[in-house]
Protein backbone atom coordinates (compact mmCIF):
# COMPACT_ATOMS: atom_id res chain seq x y z
CA UNK A 1 0.00 0.00 0.00
CA UNK A 2 1.02 3.10 -0.76
CA UNK A 3 1.72 6.02 1.56
CA UNK A 4 0.81 9.61 1.26
CA UNK A 5 4.41 10.41 0.61
CA UNK A 6 5.22 8.12 -1.79
CA UNK A 7 1.97 9.10 -3.88
CA UNK A 8 3.47 12.60 -3.46
CA UNK A 9 6.56 11.60 -4.94
CA UNK A 10 4.97 9.89 -7.78
CA UNK A 11 2.69 13.18 -8.51
CA UNK A 12 5.47 15.39 -8.46
CA UNK A 13 7.52 12.83 -11.06
CA UNK A 14 4.43 12.29 -13.16
CA UNK A 15 3.86 16.16 -13.15
CA UNK A 16 7.68 16.62 -14.07
CA UNK A 17 8.61 13.82 -16.36
CA UNK A 18 7.97 14.50 -20.20
CA UNK A 19 6.45 11.17 -22.19
CA UNK A 20 8.83 9.85 -24.32
CA UNK A 21 6.90 10.05 -28.08
CA UNK A 22 6.41 7.10 -29.89
CA UNK A 23 8.57 6.59 -32.65
CA UNK A 24 7.20 7.57 -35.56
CA UNK A 25 6.19 11.32 -34.02
CA UNK A 26 10.03 11.32 -32.40
CA UNK A 27 11.05 14.25 -34.42
CA UNK A 28 7.03 16.03 -35.26
CA UNK A 29 6.07 15.86 -31.85
CA UNK A 30 5.25 19.42 -30.37
CA UNK A 31 7.27 19.96 -27.33
CA UNK A 32 5.13 21.30 -24.24
CA UNK A 33 4.66 24.75 -24.67
CA UNK A 34 7.73 26.90 -23.10
CA UNK A 35 6.08 28.50 -20.24
CA UNK A 36 4.24 25.50 -19.31
CA UNK A 37 7.46 23.55 -19.48
CA UNK A 38 9.92 25.75 -17.57
CA UNK A 39 6.75 26.37 -14.84
CA UNK A 40 7.04 21.98 -14.66
CA UNK A 41 10.83 22.34 -14.43
CA UNK A 42 10.93 24.66 -11.67
CA UNK A 43 8.41 22.99 -9.50
CA UNK A 44 10.13 20.05 -9.79
CA UNK A 45 13.70 21.98 -8.54
CA UNK A 46 12.02 23.93 -5.70
CA UNK A 47 10.21 20.24 -4.81
CA UNK A 48 13.26 18.45 -4.59
CA UNK A 49 15.42 20.66 -2.94
CA UNK A 50 12.54 21.28 -0.56
CA UNK A 51 13.15 16.81 0.51
CA UNK A 52 14.57 15.75 3.74
CA UNK A 53 15.26 12.51 5.38
CA UNK A 54 12.91 9.99 6.06
CA UNK A 55 10.77 8.24 2.97
CA UNK A 56 10.33 11.67 1.24
CA UNK A 57 13.90 11.63 1.21
CA UNK A 58 15.88 12.74 -2.24
CA UNK A 59 17.17 9.13 -2.40
CA UNK A 60 13.78 7.99 -2.82
CA UNK A 61 13.04 10.08 -5.12
CA UNK A 62 15.74 9.23 -7.19
CA UNK A 63 14.81 5.55 -7.17
CA UNK A 64 11.32 5.77 -8.25
CA UNK A 65 12.45 8.34 -11.03
CA UNK A 66 15.17 5.12 -11.89
CA UNK A 67 12.31 2.66 -11.68
CA UNK A 68 9.60 4.59 -12.83
CA UNK A 69 10.67 6.53 -15.39
CA UNK A 70 13.25 4.61 -17.09
CA UNK A 71 13.21 2.67 -20.35
CA UNK A 72 9.96 0.29 -21.02
CA UNK A 73 11.85 -2.87 -21.17
CA UNK A 74 8.80 -4.75 -23.03
CA UNK A 75 9.75 -2.37 -26.14
CA UNK A 76 13.57 -2.86 -25.72
CA UNK A 77 12.96 -6.51 -25.91
CA UNK A 78 10.74 -6.67 -29.16
CA UNK A 79 13.25 -4.12 -31.05
CA UNK A 80 16.25 -6.37 -29.71
CA UNK A 81 14.05 -9.48 -30.99
CA UNK A 82 13.60 -7.19 -34.17
CA UNK A 83 17.51 -6.54 -34.97
CA UNK A 84 18.58 -9.97 -34.55
CA UNK A 85 15.79 -11.43 -37.02
CA UNK A 86 16.76 -8.92 -39.38
CA UNK A 87 20.45 -9.79 -39.07
CA UNK A 88 21.09 -11.20 -42.24
CA UNK A 89 18.61 -9.22 -44.27
CA UNK A 90 18.27 -6.18 -46.21
CA UNK A 91 20.37 -3.03 -44.58
CA UNK A 92 17.65 -0.57 -45.03
CA UNK A 93 15.03 -2.95 -42.60
CA UNK A 94 17.69 -3.22 -40.59
CA UNK A 95 19.35 0.38 -39.72
CA UNK A 96 15.25 1.09 -39.07
CA UNK A 97 14.93 -1.79 -35.88
CA UNK A 98 18.51 -0.32 -34.97
CA UNK A 99 16.76 2.98 -35.16
CA UNK A 100 13.63 1.69 -33.28
CA UNK A 101 15.97 -0.02 -30.40
CA UNK A 102 17.95 3.59 -30.11
CA UNK A 103 14.89 5.02 -29.40
CA UNK A 104 13.57 2.09 -26.93
CA UNK A 105 16.55 2.92 -24.94
CA UNK A 106 16.13 6.35 -24.20
CA UNK A 107 14.77 6.83 -21.05
CA UNK A 108 11.86 8.63 -20.02
CA UNK A 109 13.62 10.67 -17.24
CA UNK A 110 16.01 11.81 -20.12
CA UNK A 111 13.85 14.60 -21.03
CA UNK A 112 13.11 16.01 -17.89
CA UNK A 113 17.29 16.58 -17.69
CA UNK A 114 17.39 18.14 -20.79
CA UNK A 115 14.31 20.97 -19.55
CA UNK A 116 16.16 21.13 -16.19
CA UNK A 117 19.40 22.09 -18.08
CA UNK A 118 17.97 24.48 -19.88
CA UNK A 119 16.81 26.31 -17.02
CA UNK A 120 18.32 29.47 -15.08
CA UNK A 121 19.94 27.45 -12.39
CA UNK A 122 19.34 24.11 -14.13
CA UNK A 123 22.68 22.69 -14.59
CA UNK A 124 23.99 23.86 -10.70
CA UNK A 125 20.66 21.64 -10.04
CA UNK A 126 21.91 18.65 -12.30
CA UNK A 127 25.56 18.91 -10.30
CA UNK A 128 23.78 18.65 -6.88
CA UNK A 129 20.95 16.00 -8.06
CA UNK A 130 24.36 13.87 -8.99
CA UNK A 131 26.00 14.31 -5.89
CA UNK A 132 22.98 13.01 -4.51
CA UNK A 133 22.98 10.44 -6.24
CA UNK A 134 26.62 9.42 -5.83
CA UNK A 135 25.71 9.60 -2.18
CA UNK A 136 22.76 7.32 -2.36
CA UNK A 137 25.03 4.81 -4.00
CA UNK A 138 27.74 4.98 -1.90
CA UNK A 139 25.11 4.24 0.95
CA UNK A 140 24.53 1.08 -0.42
CA UNK A 141 25.82 -2.05 1.03
CA UNK A 142 26.41 -3.42 -2.54
CA UNK A 143 26.00 -0.92 -5.41
CA UNK A 144 27.24 -4.06 -7.87
CA UNK A 145 30.18 -4.87 -9.94
CA UNK A 146 29.87 -2.37 -12.48
CA UNK A 147 30.11 0.87 -10.42
CA UNK A 148 31.38 1.02 -6.75
CA UNK A 149 31.73 4.61 -5.23
CA UNK A 150 34.41 5.24 -3.11
CA UNK A 151 33.70 7.02 -0.03
CA UNK A 152 35.68 10.55 0.77
CA UNK A 153 38.43 12.22 -1.07
CA UNK A 154 39.35 12.52 -4.68
CA UNK A 155 39.21 8.61 -4.99
CA UNK A 156 36.12 9.34 -7.17
CA UNK A 157 34.63 5.95 -8.86
CA UNK A 158 35.33 2.69 -9.93
CA UNK A 159 33.64 1.80 -13.35
CA UNK A 160 34.64 -2.28 -14.10
CA UNK A 161 37.61 -2.07 -11.84
CA UNK A 162 39.49 0.78 -13.60
CA UNK A 163 39.66 3.84 -11.53
CA UNK A 164 37.53 7.46 -13.54
CA UNK A 165 40.22 10.22 -12.66
CA UNK A 166 37.30 13.23 -12.68
CA UNK A 167 38.17 15.80 -15.83
CA UNK A 168 38.48 18.89 -13.40
CA UNK A 169 41.75 17.50 -12.33
CA UNK A 170 43.93 18.73 -15.50
CA UNK A 171 42.64 20.74 -18.19
CA UNK A 172 44.03 18.46 -20.80
CA UNK A 173 40.69 15.85 -21.15
CA UNK A 174 43.20 13.31 -22.54
CA UNK A 175 45.42 12.94 -19.76
CA UNK A 176 42.69 13.56 -17.06
CA UNK A 177 40.91 10.65 -18.48
CA UNK A 178 44.22 8.57 -18.57
CA UNK A 179 45.34 9.38 -15.50
CA UNK A 180 48.54 11.03 -16.78
CA UNK A 181 50.05 13.42 -15.16
CA UNK A 182 50.67 16.82 -16.97
CA UNK A 183 54.56 17.52 -18.64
Amino acid sequence: MATKASAFLDEALCRAVPPLPPYETREKAAAPAGAALEQRSAEFMRFYRSLGGGEGSRAELLRRLAGGFGVERGRVAEAMARVLRLQEGEPGPLLQAEDRLRHALTPRYRGLFQHLARQEGGLRFLVELRRDLLEALAALDAPGPHLRVRAGGDEGLELHGRKLVPIVRDRNIGQAMSGEKSR
